[in-house]
Parts: structure tokens; C-alpha cells; sequence
């Protein structure tokens, strides 16, 4: 009886490992039908951008016909950086505005729209401008007014130095910028060739240096003549 009933269960277990067996195979090839057909659903419809978790790529545009002509590309505009060769005002931007002449002043209240906030705190350092009238120009703020340089002093009555292309100058303009060149209060610089110009400022917030193109110019004041002044004052 024992050996009928052991004989009963081994044949029960492999019916049941056969039907668990059956089962696997009908599924899995019940799930790779279902997978087949969804993959054709998905290739056939041209509107569904996925296939079996996978994006398609964009269909590839038509190939042109010989002989066609393409069309052109948008242009792309690009932010102007820099400055154009020629004869180049170096200085402050104020001592070329008159209060006779409306577009200089302008001219003069779009450099400080750039260069400040409506009050009157610094919001760019330096950067080329393009003021609604009046010619384009690079401008530095200097941190304070003065006189600034060694080998070529600035007189500086506005916080901001400039470099302005005399050839976009109209004629009053150009006439107060050699004016204030021999007053020397500014430079006049020919420059040859495209150029970028850049300023660099100290800790403190003052400009050290400032280079238009080819040209270099040291701002900062020199320490030995800045000893000097504190002792003349605390002798004083």
C-alpha cells in the first residue's frame, strides 16, 4: 500500500510540474504574440513616437530633387562685440555732451542708462553701447571722478571713461572732444584694425586698467604719491 501510494504522488507531482510546464509555454508565448502585435500596431501608426519603450528618431526629411535649389537659412543675428579700426576719443564721455545740442544729451543719458539703475547704483561695469542717437562707444565706470593714470592722466567728472570712434562724431561732438584733448583732460588714439576693449577695477570698486585695442593704460594711482598726500595731511 505504501509503495501504490508513493507511486500516487510521484505521478500526481509530474502532472502538476506538467501543467505548471504547459502553463509557462502558453504564457510566454501568449506575451510574445502580444508583443509582436504591439510592435506592429506601433510601426504601422505614424503618429505614435514609441516603440516598445524605445523613441523613434523624427522621420528623415525627403531627399531634394536634382536640380532643386535650397532654401536659404534663417540669418542669425548676433550681438556685436568690439570695436571698428580708426581715430578713437579716450575719455570722459560727459566733457563731449553740450546743452545746446538735445542729441548729445541723449546721446549722454543712454550711456547712463546702461551703465546705471534708475537709482543711480551701478549695475554694469563696463560693456559697448549703442545709445539711440549719436555714435557707439565702449564705457568704463571708474568708481569715483578724479584723475586717473601715470603715463596719460584722465580727468574724469562723470565715474566713466570711454572710447568713442571720432569718425561717427557729429561736428560739435568732434569739435568738444579736441577740446578737451587740449585741455588735457582726454586722449586722442588711431587704431589700427578691428579691436576689443576691457577694464578691470580694484577690491575697493575703483578702476586699476583699462586697454582699448592696442592700447594700454594703467589707472591706478601710485602708491609712493599716495603716501606722500597722507603724510602732507597728517602734517598739516
Amino acid at each position: 500500500m505504501a509503495d501504490n501510494r508513493a507511486l500516487a504522488c510521484r505521478g500526481a507531482a509530474r502532472a502538476r510540474s506538467r501543467t505548471r510546464s504547459d502553463a509557462v509555454r502558453h504564457n510566454t508565448t501568449r506575451y510574445r504574440l502580444q508583443a509582436t502585435a504591439t510592435m506592429a500596431a506601433a510601426n504601422n501608426n505614424k503618429d505614435d513616437k514609441t516603440v516598445l519603450g524605445k523613441r523613434r528618431s523624427a522621420p528623415a526629411s525627403p531627399e531634394p530633387k536634382a536640380g532643386a535649389k535650397r532654401a536659404p537659412d534663417a540669418p542669425r543675428k548676433k550681438a556685436r562685440e568690439g570695436m571698428s579700426k580708426g581715430v578713437y576719443y579716450i575719455g570722459d564721455p560727459c566733457y563731449l555732451t553740450s546743452a545746446e545740442d538735445d542729441d548729445s544729451e541723449k546721446w549722454y543719458q543712454g550711456i547712463c542708462d546702461y551703465t546705471c539703475d534708475n537709482k543711480g547704483y551701478t549695475k554694469r561695469r563696463c560693456g559697448y553701447v549703442s545709445p539711440e542717437v549719436g555714435p557707439r562707444l565702449f564705457v568704463a565706470d571708474t568708481g569715483g571722478d578724479g584723475s586717473f593714470g601715470e603715463d596719460k592722466e584722465f580727468s574724469v567728472d562723470s565715474g566713466m571713461l570711454s572710447a568713442v570712434p571720432l569718425s561717427d562724431m557729429p561736428d560739435t561732438m568732434r569739435q568738444a572732444a579736441w577740446a578737451a584733448v587740449k585741455a588735457g583732460h582726454a586722449v586722442i588714439e588711431p587704431i589700427d584694425g578691428d579691436f576689443t576693449c576691457m577694464a578691470a577695477m580694484q577690491d575697493c570698486g575703483v578702476i586699476s586698467w583699462m586697454r582699448i585695442g592696442p592700447c594700454f593704460y594703467d589707472l591706478e594711482e601710485d602708491e609712493e604719491e599716495e603716501d606722500d598726500e597722507e603724510e602732507e595731511e597728517e602734517g598739516a
